[in-house]
């Protein structure tokens, strides 16, 4: 009796070992479905391997069943952002292109299908690239770009790599009705991202995240008008081959740093500043456009970080490449900036969104001082105010805006000097999307920023932006 029981209780936990759960089987059954999808070979068959390694049994492969299909990459207020890798948990091709198609359904349901297609999306780029899969930013573009193209609404997709602001000045330029930018900001190098703005030019907010999210899962097989355009030869090629895709190039690059330029308060006879510095890329995409803007200002280019000026998305001398992260992520620019005799260093992140500054201190351990967000605000904020108090203006009907978890000292400005003062909850959406309403109603946006060094001076650009805060240095 005693060998029967015991016989029975290992056969029971033999067979609790070898049956899987309700979440594993789900999450076999999406990976089954996922690799007759996937328009990746690469990916494609990591998919089948994994597969196979669980119908054989293999040691750890349900740990890589679960690790892909265990769970789907959210879709936010923030796009997406995650690994480059195979499976619905990660930034993959058949992950962008479920989410273009449900991006393009929620734009046709909510503005109507005509206005949707002749608004169109805008579409720009980065660097990010996952060599070993043959995933980059530019794949990406391409396949929402077929997407879109295949649903009958215009593209206009940047011909090559932009910094991120370059994406809601087109949208609101061309009246597009929404934009996408491929960048993972300043996550590490094997993440790559998708966010999303609205017509308004602005980030999404809800319900707009909340629906699109609906509607990718209302959305992911592939619709048979894009399928055709997935095989065979480079989608990148095929994309711009499609009727109703236009490229955008200089000429929208041109007309941003135009209207950047206009914006410069002091005379273009006075004499350009003399101080010294050195700008680091890291390794993103920023230095193009920074050299357009310190022309445009009429200021001596600054000397770049050699080590991190060029894109390069294994990001070699940052393990990291935040320079939000102080002086460990800004030390290459700290030795270029000491064997170059400079005095000031800024610093972009690599999508050139937002803006880091140090200043040689000595009396500072390692002889630099790194400026808090919080504390560049400042020096931006005073300085745009004096120069919209020197031109005539007044507090009535201008606004600055800060998030919540920032410094109140704009508020302390527009108690002195009249302007209103306008908090918004955590993250650049609010604040771009509040621009846009302020802007819609004839008010006028002096200043935004985080204290996450995000800055925005004026509402060219309803999101965080970098090239325009060089003309400070022309003060």
């Amino acid at each position: 009796m005693f060998a029967d029981h015991l016989f029975e209780q290992v056969e029971m936990a033999a067979s609790h070992a070898t049956t899987p759960s309700a979440e594993q089987s789900a999450a076999l059954q999406s990976a089954q479905q996922a690799v007759k999808w996937d328009p990746n070979p690469q990916t494609q068959a990591l998919i089948e391997k994994i597969i196979s390694d669980v119908e054989s049994g293999t040691e750890g492969s349900m740990d890589a069943l679960m690790a892909a299909f265990g769970e789907r990459i959210a879709f936010g207020t923030a796009g997406l952002r995650g690994p480059m890798a195979a499976g619905y948990a990660c930034m993959n091709d058949l992950v962008v292109l479920q989410a273009a198609q449900g991006l393009v359904a929620y734009l046709k349901s909510t503005l109507g299908d005509a206005a949707a297609c002749d608004r169109g999306l805008v579409l720009g780029w980065d660097h990010r690239a996952k060599a070993a899969l043959g995933i980059t930013s530019r794949r990406f573009a391409a396949v929402t770009a077929l997407v879109a193209a295949a649903a009958g609404m215009k593209v206009h997709m940047y011909s090559d790599l932009v910094a991120t602001p370059l994406v809601p000045w087109a949208v609101d330029s061309l009246g597009a009705a929404a934009g996408i930018m491929v960048t993972a900001s300043h996550n590490p190098a094997g993440d790559n991202g998708y966010k999303v703005y609205w017509g308004n030019g602005a980030q999404i907010i809800p319900p707009h995240d909340k629906g699109i999210a609906a509607a990718i899962a209302q959305n992911l097989s592939p619709w048979d008008s894009v399928t055709p355009l997935l095989s065979g030869g480079d989608l990148w090629d095929t994309a711009n081959a499609q009727q109703g895709v236009t490229s955008l190039g200089q000429p929208m690059i041109d007309s941003y740093i135009q209207a950047v330029g206009g914006r410069l308060r002091r005379s273009k006879d006075a004499a350009p500043t003399s101080v010294p510095l050195v700008y680091t890329a890291m390794h993103g995409v920023g230095y193009p456009f920074v050299q357009a803007a310190f022309k445009a200002f009429g200021l001596p280019e600054p000397t770049p970080t050699a080590s991190q000026v060029v894109p390069d998305p294994t990001f070699p001398t940052v393990a990291f490449p935040n320079p939000e992260e102080g002086a460990g992520a800004l030390a290459e620019a700290m030795a270029a900036a000491d064997a170059g005799g400079a005095d000031l260093i800024l610093a972009n992140d690599p999508d050139a969104d937002r803006l880091a500054v140090a200043e040689r201190d000595s009396a500072v351990d390692g002889g630099w001082r790194v400026l808090t967000g919080n504390e560049i605000a400042a020096l931006l904020a005073d300085w745009v105010w004096k120069g919209h108090a020197a031109a005539g203006g007044a507090g009535e009907g201008v606004h600055m805006l800060a998030s919540t978890v920032s410094s109140k000292m704009l508020g302390a400005m527009a108690r002195k000097h009249g302007f209103a003062f306008v908090e918004t909850l955590t993250g650049f959406k609010w604040m771009g999307n509040k621009t846009a309403e302020l802007r819609a109603e004839g008010q006028q946006v002096l200043f935004s920023f985080e204290e996450a060094i995000g800055f925005c001076i004026g509402d060219i650009v309803k999101d965080k932006v970098s090239p325009p805060h060089w003309r400070v240095l022309g003060a």
